[in-house]
């Protein structure tokens, strides 16, 4: 009995579900996010190169919801070459996601993630708040993002603050 309870373990420690999956993929990406000070360029690249491959190559970026502006972009190369240039222009980010919501679909083989993403710029002490949805499309047996969208600027619990 022990035997088998050990084996299902093993079986879920290598074979993770899918949502377990999605989960790590999409946090691993927003610890990617992360832009400390004094990165060398090669350094940069390579960290624009992991971001890209979490995402399909005929990725859409819509976040025209978000409260800092607007962004469009279109394919991982342009992906990459967004990713390299907020590199270059933002120093000390930090990321952190409080919330994800995981909706899969298995015979479309699809996913949609709700997150929340908590940002800190520099030593401000007040993060913004960003709400996103996340389209992934399960390719060669690996989830990758194949669309984000900005969801409207909501407000910041007080008791977050």
């Amino acid at each position: 009995m022990v035997a088998a309870g050990v084996g299902v373990l093993g079986y879920h420690w290598f074979f993770p579900p899918d949502a377990v999956v999605i989960d790590r993929r999409v946090r691993g990406l927003v610890r990617l996010l992360r832009v400390e000070t004094d990165q060398s360029i090669f350094a940069q690249a390579v960290r624009a190169d992991r971001i890209a491959d979490h995402f399909t190559h005929d990725v859409s970026l819509n976040l025209d919801g978000i409260s800092k502006g607007s962004y469009n972009v279109s394919g991982r190369p342009e992906l990459r070459q967004t990713a390299l240039a907020a590199r270059n222009r933002i120093v000390g980010m930090r990321c952190d996601v409080p919330s994800l919501k995981i909706s899969i679909n298995e015979e479309t083989r699809t996913a949609e993630v709700d997150i929340t993403l908590l940002i800190w710029h520099k030593e401000d002490p007040n993060p913004m708040v960003e709400d996103l949805c996340l389209s992934l499309r399960k390719e060669e047996g690996i989830w990758l993002i194949a669309a984000i969208e900005g969801v409207a600027e909501k407000s910041l619990p007080l008791e977050t603050r």
